[in-house]
């Protein structure tokens, strides 16, 4: 009798869990909260020796954007759009500060990710592919105040990795998404508050 009152208490708990009454953990805040009155570019910039993807930056970029008004961190957004065309001019635009390029675009703030590293790589005979990347997290405004982290800080790190897969599973192009999945997750966590145990499950688009 014991054993089957232990069983049928097992079960319980089971199917409690898997219905997920037990999956709410701590609520973790984020370290900033962005001004939602202010009209907010972000810029995902690769460091000269960085060769994202095509549009790689840009998806981030817009990813994050889409994240960020989910979780109600900023409800004024300005389009890559405005970015992609003042980039035309390279020669221009490679003069032009972070607080110039918010004027440019009619920012009042720029969420500003650097793109320190990023490799995708594949084994020798192409059998494993994987890859990681750093970026590096900071706003400022237009006048060129550095609003979040100090100063003396060159930006918050976050950082994401792919482990090493068959390329049959996951070849180049899937570990570029799933990198790009997993910063847009945690740079979005910066700003916004979230649950300890929240699903941290890929999915590239």
């Amino acid at each position: 009798m014991v054993s089957r009152r232990f069983g049928m208490m097992a079960a319980a708990v089971m199917v409690l869990g898997l219905g997920g009454c037990w999956q709410q953990g701590p609520t973790q805040k984020g370290l900033y909260t962005l001004d939602k009155t202010k009209r907010i570019l972000i810029w995902v910039d690769p460091d000269p020796a960085v060769t994202p993807p095509a549009g790689w930056t840009t998806n981030v970029a817009e990813d994050l954007a889409q994240d960020l008004f989910k979780y109600q961190a900023l409800d004024r957004v300005v389009s890559q759009a405005q970015l992609t065309e003042l980039k035309k001019d390279q020669e221009r635009f490679g003069t032009l500060g972070i607080a110039d390029v918010a004027r440019e675009t009619g920012a009042d703030v720029v969420l500003y990710v650097r793109v320190v590293t990023l490799n995708i790589t594949s084994s020798s005979d192409e059998a494993l592919t994987q890859g990681s990347a750093q970026v590096l997290v900071k706003v400022i405004d237009s006048s060129g105040k550095r609003l979040w982290p100090p100063e003396e800080l060159e930006g918050t790190e976050v950082s994401a990795s792919v482990l090493p897969e068959y390329t049959e599973k996951q070849d180049k192009t899937e570990v570029a998404s799933m990198l790009r999945v997993d910063l847009v997750r945690d740079i979005g966590r910066l700003f916004h508050a979230w649950q300890k145990n929240e699903s941290t499950i890929r999915r590239p688009k």
